[in-house]
């Protein structure tokens, strides 16, 4: 199901930037909603502070990653906004990510420890990948 996902939006988002130039194009940017308990927001930072800041650093691929809350009423969202030059640096990411990874975790059962934490924040999620187009911009 998640592989239907990412193929449809691979479609979806050449489809949509195929009239524009590359040079009217911007970079291209994931977005990942994480809905929450407002009681886990604080862990959650806390974590990616701890675990996923130090492999974005390491990431040449990424170039940046801005986090922003939402906390009023019952919705509590954490939003990761992660920045690519174009589609070939997401793809290049995803891979040095995984290398980063497992770097960062050279045992099989740290990486599984790890991704199962990580799965506890994203069970609820939702995710975009978008394309700025700076010659439109204020």
């Amino acid at each position: 199901m998640m592989r239907n996902l990412v193929l449809f939006t691979f479609f979806v988002l050449i489809f949509s930037t195929a009239s524009y130039s590359q040079t009217e194009q911007g970079h291209l940017f994931t977005m990942t909603m994480i809905d929450m308990p407002g009681d886990q927001m604080s862990d959650f930072l806390k974590f990616y502070e701890t675990e996923g800041k130090p492999g974005d650093a390491q990431n040449e691929y990424l170039l940046s990653m801005k986090i922003f809350t939402h906390a009023w009423g019952p919705e509590w969202k954490v939003c990761l906004v992660a920045e690519y030059k174009d589609w070939e640096g997401f793809l290049a990411s995803e891979k040095r990510y995984n290398e980063i990874f497992e770097k960062m975790y050279p045992d099989q059962t740290k990486r599984d420890e790890m991704g199962k934490k990580w799965g506890v924040y994203l069970d609820h999620h939702t995710d975009a990948i978008v394309m700025d187009h700076p010659k439109l911009q204020k």
